[in-house]
């Protein structure tokens, strides 16, 4: 009994070890898609700002931008459908490219994608649009909060949040202790802890991933007045954006109509 004991506290130590030195392989997936050679913005100019990559479909007369940070998986160009459903409706696009994905040689951290954000709000700023709106899909909620801790915005959207990403790691790995476990922590209600803007929130009531008592605990620790939170039913994690009514939703909220 006794010996079944430590060898099962010993597997688990060495998991712990295992999964605390590899986290970054189970929180980012990356695909090689190349940044330069995407069709679905073959519209959009590829800019770069210092190490951070972006599309930018500008609009000449235009007096806002949009900034989109996509999820953990696939690349920004993998996401060119939703640039699609909001152009042409008086506003620039930028769509961000994570360090670490689309080709890119150095691996995905929380580091360097804070640092995207800031090289991103650098530019937003040297353009000098007067209005900016935030948009930002799972993780990308995340780095949605943090961008607007920095630079405030005048309306957010997040597609399938999360309060904390540890929170997220405790449903999937209920067997770890993933607040010890976890280096890459987001924090996005931290981050939105003095948000008082317009937000909106909204959530598959089928998302399996980031269950919808999460985006329901981020709502409630926001403090704005003006603030929103729509469940999709029937929706999933990974279908949530492939829903009209969402895209209704969210261009009615951003006023934003095509011309």
């Amino acid at each position: 009994m006794i010996k079944s004991v430590l060898i099962g506290l010993a597997t688990l130590f060495i998991l712990f070890i295992y999964m605390f030195l590899n986290q970054n392989n189970y929180i980012y997936f990356p695909d090689n898609q190349d940044f330069d050679n995407c069709p679905g913005f073959a519209d959009s100019e590829r800019v770069r700002v210092n190490d951070t990559r972006m599309y930018y479909l500008k609009d000449e007369y235009a007096d806002t931008a949009v900034v989109y940070y996509h999820g953990n998986a696939g690349s920004a160009c993998g996401r060119s459908f939703i640039k699609d459903t909001l152009k042409d409706r008086g506003v620039s696009l930028l769509f961000v490219e994570y360090a670490g994905y689309s080709n890119d040689t150095r691996r995905p951290s929380r580091k360097l994608i804070l640092k995207d954000v800031e090289n991103v709000i650098n530019f937003i700023d040297r353009a000098g649009y007067e209005r900016k709106f935030l948009m930002g899909t799972s993780l990308g909620t995340a780095v949605v909060a943090y961008h607007q801790s920095i630079q405030k915005p005048d309306k957010v959207v997040l597609l399938a949040p999360f309060d904390k990403l540890s929170e997220v790691g405790k449903i999937h790995y209920p067997f770890l202790p993933v607040s010890l476990l976890l280096r890459e922590e987001y924090d996005t209600a931290g981050w939105l802890k003095d948000h008082t803007g317009e937000i909106l929130i909204v959530h598959g009531a089928l998302d399996e991933i980031v269950p919808l008592e999460l985006a329901m605990r981020l709502y409630e620790a926001i403090p704005s007045d003006n603030k929103n939170l729509i469940t999709v039913e029937g929706a999933s994690h990974n279908d949530l954006l492939l829903r009209p009514e969402v895209w209704e939703t969210v261009t009615s909220f951003l006023g934003l109509k095509e011309r």
